[in-house]
């Protein structure tokens, strides 16, 4: 019996040993990036602490590309109640050092996110849901009572926000509660997440180490042991490290147009929205009060008809394929209206073609008369002017203040001067936008600004234009953006949007909304930027989601759609030999490959001493 026992061991190992090491070297994910990758704030942004954060902690619920709702902490849908929201958490949920996690830290965490002081990326889209600390409750250790002002499709997005420790962060709150709040004073705490990893080694400046958070609700189902985020210094590192497959994934700080050209990425649409936003209380392109008509200082339809043909006129001269090409060398894609190519429900994707002939013939729609301005120069250019506009642009951006100085000498070409490009600081931009509350934004003249070029990002599943034109919700931003705009049909068609509580429903009131934007130009949209990622054959992780920071770390390939790969990627299979799905198949065969050689041995050494068992019964 000994030498049978000895000799099953012996055929058992060589199966599985090669297996098991191969997999636990694979099960470390590298992720290459450009910053330092601490400290961590769960309610920050930036890619690094985004993609960090996604690991560490869990929302209740995270959207697939459908806007579905995916439990993650939470334990099936939230239920509608009376106007109310509960939402029942998982049986035994633990933080990464072992401490319960129940409704207290939910509520906790979303009074926290609601703290103007604490500036957290997620207030914006919390705010006008949930209008106040009384809006938040707790019914008992697993369940949550949210009291929003409305949860329409849109609205869904207030339950993606990553849940934290009261414990870890109950002293901050106060301090920030009573105004003793700073940005470094965050900095030091313990990072103690929810979520599917924990917070590992610090090696050095340039490394960070993650380890596989055992006590997470789905711990056995976590795709990697460890990942290691590892700044990298150049871009010849970057090409080198990413195709010697010590790295895994580039980060998309590394792309800027083609400066990595040693290295296949997938470009993933962005959020970001690149635009100039227009002071509706201008003469000539808001209110037309000044357009030449029957001479009534009276605003009337007509007025407000001949600024449209005028914001058109000023559309047509926006080179956004210039814009797309140069400026952001490949990385941006024209656009018409606000609303990112990657939001759910952007459908509409056509936009004006540069054109002068097409900007004259609106600006003689709105009434002007290109007889008295004389004859452009050799550029096309005119020396006199049916009105002229002043610029306001923050410098934080080369880029973007290089377009708009193109845009006006485009505005030139169709008899719209320009009296002064002011490029600015943020302090100064604010005093005339932000600050002016609920009162309209002078005209540059007055106080305020004409056009102000920025560049805005938002939650790819909440609603753009709540976060650009509701003023009762977002003074500042819209302050900023749609200010003095009148149109009552775009009022109705916002409502209607809010009001949506199917997927069918949001996508009908976005069509309409962007189409009434593509015609009536609240503001000139110019470009929506595209993000970059590098991620290995080899490695089963979405690129869009790895992008947005919305990772599902437990079985992106089998409930979440796969993006659309670059054609180096899609060579290979999604999976590799080391997925969870594989990986499982494996250890099959290798069971099955096991008794098939241990049965037949075993056999045949006991065979005399079981025949003799069996005559002796």
């Amino acid at each position: 019996m000994k030498w049978t026992f000895l000799i099953c061991i012996g055929l058992f190992f060589p199966v599985i040993q090669p297996t098991a090491l191969q997999n636990h070297e694979a099960n470390i994910l590298r992720v290459g990036v450009a910053y330092e990758p601490n400290p961590i704030i769960p309610w920050e942004n930036g890619w690094e602490n985004n993609f960090i954060v996604s690991a560490i902690y869990s929302p209740l619920y995270k959207l697939d590309r459908e806007g579905n709702l995916v439990p993650e902490l939470a334990d099936g849908q939230p239920q509608e109640i009376g106007g109310e929201l509960q939402v029942r958490l998982k049986e035994n949920l633990k933080f990464s050092d072992g401490t319960p996690l129940n409704a207290s830290d939910v509520a906790f965490t979303y009074r926290m996110m609601l703290l103007p002081a604490i500036r957290s990326r997620y207030y914006y889209d919390l705010v006008p849901i949930l209008t106040s600390n009384e809006s938040i409750s707790v019914v008992d250790d697993r369940t949550i009572r949210f009291v929003p002002k409305s949860f329409g499709f849109v609205d869904r997005v207030i339950l993606e926000v990553p849940i934290i420790s009261k414990t870890v962060y109950e002293d901050d709150y106060d301090a920030c509660l009573n105004g003793h709040c700073t940005h470094y004073q965050f900095d030091d705490n313990p990072i103690i997440g929810s979520g599917a990893f924990s917070l590992g080694d610090v090696v050095d400046e340039n490394i960070l180490v993650l380890n596989k958070n055992e006590g997470y609700w789905n711990a056995r189902n976590i795709m990697y042991d460890q990942i290691e985020m590892v700044k990298l210094t150049s871009t010849d590192e970057v090409i080198s490290s990413f195709t010697e497959g010590s790295i895994d994934i580039v980060s998309p700080d590394w792309f800027f147009g083609d400066v990595l050209t040693g290295i296949n990425f997938t470009r993933v649409n962005g959020t970001n929205v690149v635009a100039f936003f227009i002071n509706h209380n201008h003469p000539y392109f808001g209110t037309g009060e000044l357009i030449p008509d029957n001479g009534s200082l009276i605003v009337s339809t007509e007025d407000i008809i001949q600024a449209r043909f005028v914001r058109k006129a000023m559309d047509y001269v926006i080179n956004r394929t210039l814009v797309s090409e140069v400026n952001f060398e490949g990385m941006a894609m024209p656009t018409e209206i606000v609303i990112p190519y990657s939001a759910y429900g952007r459908t509409r994707t056509d936009f004006r073609h540069y054109s002068v002939t097409e900007a004259k013939r609106m600006m003689e729609f709105a009434g002007f008369n290109y007889s008295i301005l004389g004859e452009p120069d050799e550029n096309g250019k005119y020396s006199h002017f049916f009105f002229n506009i002043t610029i306001l642009a923050p410098t934080t951006c080369p880029a973007r203040n290089f377009f708009h100085r193109l845009f006006g000498e485009e505005l030139m070409k169709i008899g719209i001067g320009i009296t002064a490009y002011h490029e600015t600081g943020w302090n100064e931009i604010a005093s005339r936008s932000f600050a002016y509350g609920n009162n309209s934004v002078p005209i540059y003249d007055e106080g305020g600004y004409d056009l102000l070029p920025l560049g805005y990002s938002t939650n790819r599943y909440s609603n753009i234009l709540e976060e650009f034109y509701s003023g009762n919700m977002f003074t500042e931003i819209a302050e900023q953006t749609f200010i003095g705009y009148r149109n009552g049909t775009f009022n109705k068609y916002f409502e209607d949007l809010r009001q949506a509580t199917t997927k069918e429903g949001f996508m009908a009131e976005i069509q309409q909304i962007e189409n009434l934007m593509y015609e009536d130009l609240p503001i000139l949209a110019i470009v929506v930027n595209m993000d970059g990622i590098a991620i290995s054959n080899k490695t089963h992780v979405d690129p869009e989601f790895a992008v947005y920071g919305n990772i599902n770390w437990t079985d992106t390939y089998s409930k979440i759609k796969k993006a659309p790969m670059s054609s180096e990627s899609t060579q290979e299979s999604s999976y590799n030999s080391h997925t969870i799905g594989e990986t499982s198949s494996k250890t099959s065969d290798v069971s099955l490959q096991f008794w098939t050689l241990i049965l037949p041995t075993v056999i045949f050494l006991e065979r005399k001493r079981w025949a003799r068992l069996f005559l002796e019964d």
